[in-house]
This record gives structure tokens, C-alpha cells and sequence, in this order.
């Protein structure tokens, strides 16, 4: 298992990027919980820190996770989705895949 942590300028957050062999793996270790242990990925909050754990890091589910992960920053800092205005959203998008599949391959 490792941890890694991405800092997002624009917004001045950080993203724990955390890769292990399965949920339950980490939730053992962290004694913590969630409604399913049967995920590729989930992505989460954990005392006021947003995360995202990897069990596989397929491309599909990295992009998969950063939309959950762009919708909780779009939530925690009041930008409403625009679909005919999604320009910055799609911007988003790309560079959270670059830099969570950068981490996951250095």
C-alpha cells in the first residue's frame, strides 16, 4: 500500500492518492468503514481530507474516480456544473487524470 499526496494549486487542496491490494486492506489498517469493500476505487472524505483509494489503476478507473473527485471539490467550494459552460470542468478533468495516473506510475 502507499500514500501519496497531490496538491491542487487552483484551489489550494490536497488529494491523498492511496493504492492497495484491496478495501479491506485499508480499512483494517485505518479502522474505518464503508458501504462496500467490492470496489475497483472509491474516493472520500476522511477528517476533512479528501481521498481516493485505487485497488486497480486501469485508466477507465482513474477517470472513473476523478469525476467523483471533481464533483467533491465543485461541491466543497460552490461551483454549480454547467453543462453549456464546461469548459474549466473538462480542464479539471484531464489534469486530475494526468497527475493521479503520474503518481500511480512514478
Amino acid at each position: 500500500m502507499f500514500k501519496r499526496k497531490l496538491n491542487i494549486p487552483i484551489f489550494d487542496l490536497t488529494l491523498n492518492v492511496i493504492v492497495a491490494d484491496s478495501i479491506e486492506e485499508y480499512t483494517d489498517k485505518h479502522n474505518i468503514e464503508f458501504s462496500t469493500t467490492h470496489a475497483e476505487a472509491i474516493t472520500f472524505t476522511h477528517d476533512n481530507q479528501f481521498n481516493v483509494l485505487f485497488v486497480s489503476t486501469d485508466v477507465d478507473v482513474i477517470a472513473h474516480e476523478v469525476i467523483h473527485i471533481k464533483n467533491m471539490i465543485f461541491d466543497h467550494v460552490h461551483i454549480k456544473l454547467d453543462t453549456g459552460n464546461d469548459e474549466f470542468e473538462a480542464y479539471l478533468t484531464g489534469w486530475l487524470v494526468k497527475q493521479i495516473h503520474g503518481i500511480i506510475n512514478r
